[in-house]
């Protein structure tokens, strides 16, 4: 499943550990991190659900705030398509 995690522009690489470390902390060990494009945006490939990835870092957010520094908002991403209104409905069907 992916995620698209935003991070504070100039932080890529401490985003990227930061996901990484608790990815691992949920159960997967080999999650596919990478730059979007977009400044300041991660895309990450995980085996896990992102759905319940996303409840389980606001869980552990309230848990453990300090967990949290570099990798700040995390959206889960049922699909890909293209940027046009035809595309955008196909998908949608």
């Amino acid at each position: 499943m992916k995620l698209l995690v935003s991070y504070s522009r100039g932080c890529y690489g401490p985003a990227r550990q930061e996901v990484a470390r608790i990815l691992g902390r949920f159960g997967d060990a080999q999650p596919h991190i990478g730059k979007s494009g977009v400044p300041g945006i991660l895309v990450v490939h995980t085996a896990m659900d992102n759905r319940h990835v996303v409840a389980r870092c606001a869980e552990r957010y309230r848990a453990e705030p300090a967990a949290f520094r570099f990798a700040i908002k995390w959206v889960p991403v049922d699909g890909w398509c293209a940027k046009d209104l035809d595309a955008m409905r196909r998908m949608i069907k």
